[in-house]
């Protein structure tokens, strides 16, 4: 009886699996650039007790084989680095994050499956005499200055709104309830104050390469992921 307990269990969670897969695959294989999908789950409307949310997800850029995704909205608010002093995206305490507790806790296992390594480029900003820094290889990552620059992400997607959690915990909520967030550029120090700002993205859909102190926990977090669409 244990047997057929067990066995009948190994079937249901097959099943389970089997339609998440089939349900995922349809959504990647359909989807068009512009539109929103849900892929992965995070807590949003700051109610713990109904468990996470689905995260949505804007579709920037699709080919037949993978497709690169900006969350639409500001999920968590940190800081960029955790320690003062310069910092480029490869060092910082929010990449570690998106990486590690963010990705595990975001997507499940066979999710994970889905989601690329991706090599970024990270420049710097002549402007403020910023050298170009390593490319990394993310799971997780943020977008950088020169996409909004150059137009690859629209004013329309780079102004985004707070999740409810994100407001909990202490993103800065500016006019018509958007709100600033990290872009993945290296850090600009301040020669007169000694502050160092990181590059955001702010609330009237423009991005700047000295945006905010670095150590500030008050500015969002909107991840960018690149999935593979299965055959």
């Amino acid at each position: 009886m244990k047997k057929i307990i067990t066995a009948i269990l190994a079937l249901t969670l097959i099943c389970v699996l089997g339609g998440c897969t089939n349900e995922t695959e349809k959504m990647m294989k359909e989807a068009q650039v512009d539109a929103l999908v849900t892929f992965g789950s995070y807590e949003q409307d700051n109610n713990m007790e109904n468990g996470a949310e689905p995260i949505q997800w804007r579709v920037l850029e699709k080919n037949e084989n993978e497709m690169l995704l900006l969350s639409e909205y500001i999920l968590d608010s940190k800081a960029y680095n955790e320690a003062q002093g310069a910092v480029i995206w490869e060092e910082s305490s929010l990449r570690e994050w998106l990486n590690g507790e963010f990705f595990a806790g975001a997507f499940s296992e066979e999710e994970q499956m889905y989601i690329e390594e991706s090599t970024n480029k990270n420049p710097g900003n002549t402007d403020y005499l910023v050298p170009d820094a390593n490319d990394t290889v993310d799971k997780v990552f943020l977008p950088c200055a020169v996409e909004i620059y150059d137009g690859f992400i629209p004013e329309r997607y780079v102004k985004a709104r707070a999740s409810e959690y994100a407001k909990e915990n202490g993103v800065e909520v500016r006019s018509e309830e958007y709100c600033m967030w990290w872009l993945r550029c290296c850090s600009v120090e301040n020669n007169y104050g000694g502050n160092v700002y990181g590059a955001t993205a702010d609330d009237l859909g423009k991005a700047f390469a000295r945006g905010r102190e670095t150590i500030l926990p008050s500015i969002g977090v909107r991840p960018m992921i690149r999935i593979r669409i299965p055959e």
